[in-house]
């Protein structure tokens, strides 16, 4: 327990001596995790990772720093970070997954993860083509952005109408199809046949 407090000193003494060391970054963001000073941990990080944007072990260290403070959502939006400057986009979408689900999100934290996600899928969606347009006997690549869209009216502008029994379905006629919504019983099932 004393050492912590001792470890924070030598490590700000060192950051002073050298302060573009990266290095003693770490190490005195360490300090500050191991000595409970979590709250300075954070804010120095999050200085960092805006000086120091391509290095995950700062994103890493925040991740520690609030998960030590019991700040679920901001430790899984830290470990996304890290994973896209690692190159593992899934496993960043995941993190951002958790972290909507963390019971301790905000309503600005749903609004960041959003916006990330969808950053996050583009780039996927961009690296999947990339991959696919690369392979052997692959002429071209049409990302398929909407669902359903090869029944949307985009692509199909005219009616569907098909034929069930010789009764046209679809189209300008309407047709109804009703009966149980589910079956309880023979005995259920016959008497609603029967009337």
């Amino acid at each position: 327990p004393e050492v912590a407090p001792q470890a924070v000193k030598a490590a700000e003494a060192a950051r002073h001596q050298f302060p573009l060391s990266r290095g003693i970054a770490y190490q005195y963001a360490e300090a500050l995790i191991a000595d409970k000073k979590l709250d300075q941990a954070a804010v120095y990080l999050r200085d960092q990772v805006q000086l120091y944007k391509e290095e995950p072990e700062l994103y890493d260290l925040l991740a520690k720093a609030y998960s030590s403070q019991g700040k679920m959502t901001l430790q899984h939006i830290a470990l996304a970070e890290s994973y896209v400057l690692q190159g593992a986009t899934m496993a960043a979408l995941d993190q951002l997954t958790i972290a909507r689900k963390s019971t301790d999100a905000t309503f600005y934290d749903h609004a960041v993860i959003d916006a990330r996600e969808r950053e996050l899928q583009e780039k996927r969606r961009e690296q999947l083509k990339a991959r696919l347009e690369g392979t052997p006997g692959v002429a071209t690549v049409t990302p398929i952005s909407k669902p359903d869209k090869l029944v949307s009216r985009e692509f199909h502008p005219e009616d569907t109408v098909v034929s069930i029994g010789g009764v046209p379905v679809g189209g300008t006629r309407l047709a109804i199809i009703a009966g149980p919504c589910a079956v309880e019983s023979l005995e259920q099932t016959v008497t609603i046949a029967r009337e």
